[in-house]
């Protein structure tokens, strides 16, 4: 049975692979000694990542080659840091995202619109897909606990406090009107003022969505919104890389490098 990659080219896949993660791995410890800025890291290795893969996926030109590319990246990354678990999905994500665009446009990377358009894809669905899991599960450049650790642990002071009021006589409808305000985080902008426990204040920014970072001194706060703004210029940055790559990529294919 014929598989859909020969061996050439899954062997040329892997090497880009590799020359991708070294890359990429330059531009974000760059990043990281300059900002700690949520999305740095993927801002400074969008433009740069788009072109190789570009050249990678102009070769093969098979729909799947991105999401194959990506797999690996993921894997690789994966096995040198395994205490990193996002860094499979954000890969992949953008991989497969690629590659849906490529087949929904009816064509391969063959075409040089499609190759561009599918690295500037890539590239924003994998910074949404990292920034959400970073705003969820926390990063070690979070200021504090994880939004997911720290809710679930103001979530069982909030019911220790229902608790101790209804042992105090006070009635049912009232603890659920009371309980629902700080899940809600209702309360998050009076809370201080009135004197509530830093740990209901903090439990009420989280459920805002708000997870600080230290940034030259400044508290940058992470919300979908930066994550957006974030994704929009990897995307865009993306899209140059792979507009750059492709240009090379018909240049080799000039000179007969490429097939």
């Amino acid at each position: 049975m014929k598989s859909y990659f020969t061996t050439r080219e899954l062997v040329y896949l892997a090497l880009i692979t590799v020359l991708l993660y070294i890359v990429s791995f330059v531009a974000i410890m760059s990043a990281s000694l300059v900002t700690a800025f949520p999305g740095s890291k993927s801002i400074a290795s969008a433009f740069f990542t788009a072109i190789i893969l570009a050249l990678g996926c102009m070769w093969v030109r098979k729909i799947g080659a991105m999401s194959f590319i990506m797999l690996l990246w993921g894997l690789i990354s994966a096995l040198l840091f395994p205490a990193v678990p996002i860094l499979l999905p954000t890969t992949l994500s953008g991989g497969i995202a690629a590659d849906l665009l490529v087949a929904l446009l009816k064509t391969d990377y063959s075409n040089e619109k499609a190759t561009t358009l599918a690295c500037g894809v890539r590239s924003g669905i994998s910074t949404v897909v990292a920034l959400s899991l970073v705003l969820i599960f926390g990063s070690s450049s979070l200021r504090g606990a994880s939004l997911f650790f720290r809710v679930f642990d103001a979530l069982i002071h909030v019911q220790l406090l229902t608790n101790i009021l209804a042992l105090g006589g006070v009635s049912e409808p009232t603890l659920g009107l009371m309980s629902q305000l700080l899940i809600l985080g209702a309360l998050g902008a009076l809370m201080p003022n009135l004197g509530v426990a830093p740990w209901i204040v903090e439990f009420s920014m989280s459920m805002l969505g708000l997870v600080g970072f230290q940034s030259a001194g400044l508290e940058v706060i992470l919300t979908p919104s930066l994550i957006l703004g974030v994704s929009a210029v990897c995307a865009v940055l993306g899209t140059i890389g792979g507009y750059v790559g492709v240009r090379i990529g018909r240049e080799l294919k000039l000179a007969g490098v490429y097939k």
